[in-house]
């Protein structure tokens, strides 16, 4: 399985840490039963909605990212690390 890290702060369409080909929960909270707590991975993002193809279902579904939340990765995942380029420039100037 391959994963996404994300760093904090990271700015995907006006979505604080969401970006296409992550892995993601939906909320337990959701109000359709049938997606809550289902796995998925984000298509494409527009604004604050985030296309996820929830894996179970087989299909593509919008939803807003405050019912998406981020699967942390395992030890033995395989995973690759997102960083924007401003987190980069802090991290260097400030030392």
């Amino acid at each position: 399985m391959t994963l996404t890290f994300l760093c904090p702060g990271l700015d995907s369409s006006g979505v604080e840490w969401a970006t296409v080909d992550i892995l993601v929960k939906i909320a337990s909270r959701y109000s359709d039963p049938k997606l809550a707590d289902k796995v998925g991975y984000i298509k494409n993002i527009s604004g604050n909605i985030c296309n996820v193809f929830v894996e179970e279902e087989q299909r593509v579904v919008g939803i807003t990212s405050d019912y998406l939340e981020p699967i942390t990765p395992e030890k033995s995942d395989k995973v690759f690390a997102l960083a924007h380029l401003t987190h980069l420039l802090s991290y260097t100037t400030n030392q």
